[in-house]
């Protein structure tokens, strides 16, 4: 009688186990890593840095400048900066996955960041977009995070202000320095 010998190696059914398996912790490490907010992040710090430089920029031109800031309404503030030697050039806000970085009550929008030249505070913000900024948020319904340059602190912030108010003189804000 002849012996047939199989070759070692695994069966179908081994490796339709195996491939499930793996199909399954790619699917939980997708889920756990979440792309979208990984993103979303990304672009908030990108608008955290230009802002930062932004406020920067505004500091030096109201220095030089016998304490003015560009005024209203002049929706080229970036412009002004840019001409008067205190930015290098216009910055550009990363884009929203939806919407855009200013409310309806920012007048002054361009490229995406907001500038407020109130009588008490000149301010330059735009809206977070991540949830790691906006679960914090939640005091009022359509609460959002900002991200606030305030001249009168020389500091930047967080504050949660509704959509539809100007989160500059939003009352309830309070942005611990």
């Amino acid at each position: 009688m002849v012996s047939i010998e199989w070759d070692k190696g695994f069966t179908l059914i081994e490796l339709i186990v195996v491939m499930a398996i793996l199909g399954i912790l790619a699917t939980v490490a997708i889920v756990a890593v979440n792309p979208t907010e990984q993103l979303a992040k990304a672009r908030d710090a990108s608008r955290i840095s230009s802002i930062t430089q932004l406020g920067g920029s505004l500091e030096s031109y109201h220095s030089s400048n016998v304490g003015v800031y560009p005024q209203s309404p002049s929706t080229t503030w970036m412009n002004i900066l840019v001409s008067h030697g205190d930015l290098r050039g216009e910055v550009v806000n990363a884009s929203y996955n939806s919407g855009n970085g200013c409310n309806d009550m920012a007048v002054l929008g361009q490229n995406g960041f907001c500038y407020n030249n109130g009588s008490i505070d000149t301010i330059i913000y735009a809206k977070l977009e991540a949830w790691v900024h906006n679960r914090n948020c939640t005091s009022a319904p359509n609460t959002r995070a900002y991200w606030l340059y305030y001249t009168s602190k020389g500091k930047a912030c967080v504050v949660c202000a509704q959509e539809s108010t100007d989160p500059g003189v939003a009352s309830s804000i309070i942005c611990s320095f």
